[in-house]
């Protein structure tokens, strides 16, 4: 989106982001502000789907804000992911075929999270197949989320479809050794 990759010691501050974009068939670390963040301190506010077109596809680590934070410090606030849907148009706007992906972030590890007032209301997952989703660690706002750290999630409300075929859950997909309060 915005910034590929923010490493070692970088403070970030963004805010009133509206985005309009289309990210298809990458890799990893794909976001829409963030690809990936490192060793940093980040603060997001105001994020924002201008005229509801977006779409962010990969195979791992994708996030409608950030795709992977690692060791970093974020404050992330009043993000909001629209998109009007219907049976016969719910296509996954925020997917990756094999892992971590989340309507907020993909993959968060070992960092400290705070999440206030973010909002999804679009599909996110896997990739649709004959048989179903492939995909794992899919979560309506976080993909995966691991490290002995702390993560609270604030007023966040998750409206859509969220697929895939293992670890897939409606705020988060898979959480393993982490302190994480909802309020």
């Amino acid at each position: 989106g915005v910034i590929g990759k923010v490493n070692n010691g970088s403070n970030i501050n963004i805010s009133d982001v509206d985005i309009e974009i289309g990210l298809f068939e990458l890799d990893s670390n794909i976001g829409g502000v963030i690809g990936a963040i490192t060793n940093s301190k980040l603060t997001i506010n105001r994020v924002r789907t201008y005229d509801n077109s977006f779409s962010f596809m990969g195979k791992k680590n994708v996030g409608g804000v950030v795709g992977y934070i690692y060791d970093t410090t974020a404050d992330i606030r009043d993000c909001n992911f629209e998109h009007t849907t219907s049976q016969s148009n719910d296509n996954i706007l925020i997917g990756a075929t094999e892992s971590c992906c989340g309507g907020i972030i993909g993959n968060l590890s070992a960092s400290t999270v705070d999440l206030k007032e973010c909002y999804v209301y679009c599909p996110i997952g896997g990739t649709k197949t004959s048989s179903g989703y492939q995909g794992q660690h899919i979560g309506g706002l976080i993909g995966e989320q691991g490290g002995k750290f702390y993560t609270t999630i604030t007023d966040c409300y998750v409206a859509g479809k969220v697929v895939g075929d293992k670890n897939v859950g409606g705020m988060i997909g898979y959480l393993g050794q982490t302190m994480t309060t909802f309020k």
